[in-house]
């Protein structure tokens, strides 16, 4: 697969893509939901490249690096505590939580990681939760994760199965809103059609640097004075 979930992250909010992936209701992003989706968007760009470009098998399947959840917090709860013992990771991973209220006029709470290890962690709150409603969204990236071949996926590859993970993304959510993201999606057919056929380059190649010469000065009398 040639995306993360830590890089779809950084384009919505967690929430988002928890609702898209969370198909059995647990609180956390299905794996094999995950799987499907990135392994979709990956056949497409392969496919695509297939006449200019050997990818990485996009169909070998593992197990996502980056976990995502939700969780409620308790009416007058003022910490809560996440448990990642079932998620397998070997070392502390890097984590990401906040608070989300229930409606915009609720006050805001302010979450703080604390006593984080590879089996779980804990988040301080800024205040008692004053009523219910509210939920603290997360997720944990294992240290160092990448995207599988990483190195071999050329970033224009990369670059749009991330935009075509965000499409299917939408659409799993069931908005019944035009997709926010197909505009780029047809975007990247288009220009990986392209490449496939030999009307651009799979990678910019690097222009090379002019020699610039040397800046020359012809010293005048008044240059010299006080020498």
């Amino acid at each position: 697969m040639y995306v993360t979930q830590t890089e779809i992250l950084a384009e919505i909010p967690t929430a988002s893509l928890l609702e898209a992936l969370d198909d059995d209701g647990d609180g956390v992003a299905d794996a094999n939901v995950w799987n499907s989706v990135a392994q979709s968007a990956s056949l497409e760009v392969a496919a695509r490249l297939a006449p200019v470009a050997d990818l990485p098998d996009p169909t070998l399947e593992t197990a996502p690096a980056t976990q995502v959840g939700s969780q409620a917090v308790a009416d007058g709860a003022s910490e809560a505590v996440v448990d990642l013992s079932a998620f397998g990771f070997t070392a502390t991973p890097r984590i990401s939580a906040s608070v989300r209220k229930p409606d915009a006029a609720s006050p805001n709470i302010i979450g703080t990681i604390h006593s984080a290890t590879a089996d779980g962690f804990s988040v301080s709150l800024s205040g008692a939760v004053p009523g219910s409603g509210y939920s603290l969204d997360w997720y944990a990236t294992a240290a160092q994760s990448s995207a599988a071949g990483d190195g071999e996926v050329p970033y224009v590859a990369r670059a749009a199965c991330r935009v075509f993970v965000l499409e299917k993304l939408w659409q799993r959510r069931g908005m019944g809103e035009k997709n926010p993201w197909s505009a780029q999606a047809e975007m990247w057919r288009t220009k990986l059609d392209r490449i496939g056929r030999g009307e651009e380059p799979l990678q910019a190649s690097a222009q090379p640097v002019p020699d610039i010469p040397a800046p020359t000065r012809n010293f005048e009398r008044s240059d010299q004075d006080g020498i």
